[in-house]
């Protein structure tokens, strides 16, 4: 029953974010589709910031939950589950956050990371340092003193913000991880974690995952007060003939990953980031350079509000749209 209703959920939210009459399909030259769950009508700043990169690269985007209100991970778990289970079995799709993170690279990139890195598996998790109280899963045969590749001491905990595979695997991924994902304490509260419900089926199902332990497609960025990896651990790889843009490297391996995550700049960790001056300024500056150099488009501002290193008159910049890559939203 929950099923057909998410289904039937899943359908009508695809009838407003397709054109009429445009399907998607998986092909040899756009095989890789992102799905990112956006309820707040994709009208905010992270959500245009998104859109914007994926319309320079190319890729094909669909927001979930466009018209409904936030309802917790569980829901967004199981429309995510809906939402694999209507692709074909080997599309290679995409779920992740989008209000703290970047994109740099097209969709044959994306897919020749994955393939590099899964090993033959169908799913790949992206790894942290930070281990959050009451949802901190070690990623099972993966150093713990940055020999993974990355050269980052304690990139071994899975993230909840990034996962990447084929729809089959992520059907059942999102589906066990929903009904897995109880419970972390969150101001005196029992709330359901990403990372407790993605560690679960990891756990569950080691055959069917891999981890991104050299960041070739996704690194996520903790810059706490106790751990500035922004300054020790990345810089910027200069534009060249394939990349108008700069883009974010690990300065040990070079590897330019697909995505950038920089979790800890929304919902309550916002708040206490924004009232914290030291971490605020740690976190907000390179959020700052990273938008400034990597986004295409003008207007931002800072997550926590006051000016960007840029120019942040407002603008009324239209949507992005594209033909080839069609951006779905």
């Amino acid at each position: 029953m929950l099923r057909r209703k998410l289904m039937g959920m899943l359908s009508i939210a695809t009838a407003q974010l397709l054109p009429t009459g445009t399907t998607f399909q998986a092909t040899a030259v756009n095989r890789v589709v992102i799905y990112t769950a956006c309820t707040d009508g994709c009208t905010s700043k992270p959500a245009r910031r998104f859109l914007a990169m994926a319309k320079s690269y190319r890729l094909q985007v669909v927001m979930l939950g466009r018209e409904a209100t936030w309802q917790g991970f569980e829901w967004m778990a199981n429309m995510y589950s809906a939402a694999a289970a209507a692709l074909p079995a080997e599309t290679l799709a995409i779920f992740v956050d989008h209000s703290d993170v970047f994109i740099q690279a097209d969709a044959e990139s994306i897919a020749s990371a994955f393939y590099a890195v899964s090993a033959g598996k169908p799913l790949v998790l992206s790894l942290e340092t930070g281990c959050p109280k009451g949802r901190c899963t070690v990623a099972a045969n993966v150093s713990s003193d940055g020999h993974g590749g990355s050269g980052i001491p304690g990139l071994r905990h899975i993230n909840g913000g990034f996962v990447i595979g084929h729809a089959w695997a992520q059907r059942k991924l999102w589906s066990v991880a929903a009904q897995r994902s109880c419970c972390r304490i969150q101001h005196g509260k029992r709330v359901a974690s990403a990372q407790r419900g993605i560690g679960a089926f990891a756990r569950a199902y080691p055959e069917l995952v891999s981890f991104d332990a050299p960041q070739r497609l996704c690194a996520v960025i903790v810059n706490l007060r106790t751990s500035n990896e922004w300054a020790l651990h990345y810089e910027f790889a200069p534009p060249d003939s394939t990349n108008a843009l700069p883009r974010v490297r690990n300065r040990h391996s070079k590897a330019v990953p697909g995505f950038v995550h920089m979790p800890g700049l929304t919902g309550s960790t916002k708040k206490h980031l924004c009232a914290d001056k030291v971490a605020r300024k740690q976190m907000l500056a390179p959020l700052d350079e990273v938008t400034r150099l990597l986004v295409p488009l003008p207007g931002l501002q800072a997550v926590c509000g006051g000016p960007l290193h840029m120019n942040t008159s407002e603008t009324h910049t239209e949507l992005p749209r594209g033909r080839r890559g069609q951006l779905l939203f």
